[in-house]
């Protein structure tokens, strides 16, 4: 259940708004970016939002009928002096956590209200624009945690998987003689 105080309510109501935007990315190695797509600086929480061109759009995602839908997607211009191109392409922002939140950039004490959450999937870079695909958190319903389990064993037996040294079990020797009976 989202939560949103009175005053925000009454302004997203409104005719009239002064909506803006805040991107939070934590990524892989704990460094939290955040990007607003007004045109100042907004800060929130503890992490200041810049508003230097890097956030250019956040466009819905076409509806899919496959099971890796995405809610949005994220695009901007790699001018950002917070998103460097070597860290995209080295794959830091690769499954960063994702926070999207909407506020009224002219009376922050309104709060905000948190859109969305999930996490960063592909990052695609092309001509020096970014687009991030974003990945709702149900979609780790589909992600395979761990090994699956079947009734018959699913390696070859004596192989790096199996865990049985056949070695132990080898014994050599020479027949002798054969009997009949």
């Amino acid at each position: 259940m989202k939560t949103i105080s009175s005053g925000l309510e009454a302004h997203l109501s409104s005719e009239s708004t002064t909506i803006a935007y805040l991107i939070k990315i934590t990524r892989k190695d704990s460094v939290v970016v955040g990007l607003t797509s007004h045109d100042q600086d907004i800060a929130h929480d503890g992490v200041i939002y810049a508003a230097d061109g890097a956030l250019s759009k956040i466009k819905p995602a076409v509806e899919s009928t496959g099971k890796n839908t995405r809610d949005m997607d994220v695009i901007g211009v790699l001018d950002s002096q917070l998103i460097d191109e070597q860290d995209v392409r080295t794959g830091l922002y690769d499954f960063a956590r994702i926070d999207v939140y909407q506020c009224n950039w002219q009376d922050l004490s309104q709060g905000v209200l948190h859109l969305r959450r999930g996490w960063i999937g592909e990052v695609v870079l092309q001509n020096n624009v970014f687009q991030a695909s974003f990945l709702p958190f149900h979609n780790l319903l589909e992600k395979k945690v761990g090994e699956t389990y079947t009734p018959e064993c699913r390696f070859n037996l004596g192989d790096s998987q199996c865990g049985i040294n056949c070695a132990l079990y080898k014994q050599t020797g020479a027949v002798t003689s054969v009997s009949n009976k």
